[in-house]
This record gives structure tokens, sequence and C-alpha cells, in this order.
């Protein structure tokens, strides 16, 4: 459960970032931030993580794009590099790197402390995980309640019809009943269920 890179990048301070790479990859999900100032940090990822780093543990850019091989191949989402000590701006090679990856790459400015992005995003991936929890319990207590009054197939659908995430309606027909889909997940292919009586 995580949020979207594009909408990571709106978040401020993170927003002063620069993307230098990797735009076709802006859909990656995000569900933590990580800080690497140390070699071999990928041991350590569980993958949908940003990466800062002020380039530290590799100093140069082959090394820089061998972690961005390792970063991709993990499913990491984004590396964040601070310009300054290591590097004056993220490397040519890197940034070519990430882009044939389809990699995030951002360029931190230089005064950036990293907590002050990381903070935020934690803040949003939790009220974001704190939104889905309440929207399940709220589905799950409806439909509890449903199949406690046995209202069948209508009742169940009378609560996923109000809940965005399903849109779900009850159609009365011939031989039968159906289930309509008009949103969240049914919405890709939109499928019709019938349930015979």
């Amino acid at each position: 459960m995580g949020i979207q890179l594009k909408e990571i990048m709106t978040i401020y301070p993170f927003s002063e970032a620069r993307l230098v790479a990797g735009k076709d990859g802006l859909d990656r999900i995000v569900e933590s931030a990580n800080i690497q100032e140390v070699p071999d940090v990928v041991r350590w990822m569980k993958g949908k993580e940003i990466l800062f780093s002020y380039g530290y543990a590799f100093q140069n850019e082959e090394k820089g794009c061998e972690l961005i091989q390792q970063l991709n191949y993990i499913g990491a989402t984004a590396l964040a590099i601070k310009p300054g000590q290591y590097f004056e701006k993220v490397p040519e090679k890197m940034i070519v790197c990430a882009d044939e990856l389809g990699f995030p790459l951002f360029e931190l400015p230089e005064e950036l402390p990293y907590m002050d992005c990381i903070i935020p995003i934690f803040e949003r991936i939790t009220s974001e995980q704190l939104y889905v929890m309440k929207r399940m319990k709220r589905v799950h207590d409806g439909l509890m309640e449903m199949l406690l009054e046995n209202q069948g197939l209508s009742g169940i659908c009378s609560v996923l019809r109000d809940d965005p995430q399903y849109g779900l309606h009850f159609v009365p027909a011939g031989n039968g009943s159906c289930v309509v889909g008009e949103g969240g997940i049914f919405r890709a292919d939109e499928r019709v269920f019938r349930v015979d009586e």
C-alpha cells in the first residue's frame, strides 16, 4: 500500500527536487524512504523506496550506475542525490543509465536536509494507509451487517454501491440477478457478474 511517485513529487519540500532522468517511471509506487551513505545498502532495502544519498558510498559514476541497476532490479522507486562534497551535479553517465531503465533520478537542492523531505513523505503515506484502513473497516462492518440481517446480494451491493472503490449496482433480471460494476476494479474490463437465484 503506497502512493505513486508523481504524487510524492508534489509534496513540499521534495517538490523542490529536480527530476533529471527516468520520467517513464513516475507511476512507480512509494511505500518508504531510506538514506544511503554506506556500501551495499541494497541488501537492507525491501523495494518501493526512495533512496536519498550524497554519493559517499559510490563516489564515482560507474559505481553510481551499478547502484541504479541494483535499485531497479530490487524494485526500488527512485534515487535522490544531493550534489556537494562528492558530486557537483548528478553525473551524466548516471542520468543515461537511469533513463535507459526508466528509473527516476532526482537532484536535490544542496541546502535541503533529507529529513525535511522524508518526514512529509512518511506523513502522506501514513495518511493514505489510515484512509484505506478506515474505508475497509466501513465496508467490512456494512457487509457483516447485511449478512447478519440476511439481506443477500442486494444488501451486499447496497454497501458496495456507496464506496467509490467498488461502485456496484444490483440489477434484477428475468432469470436471475446481475451485479454491474461501474467503478474501481470493475471499471477496467466492465465485468458483469450473474448470480443465479
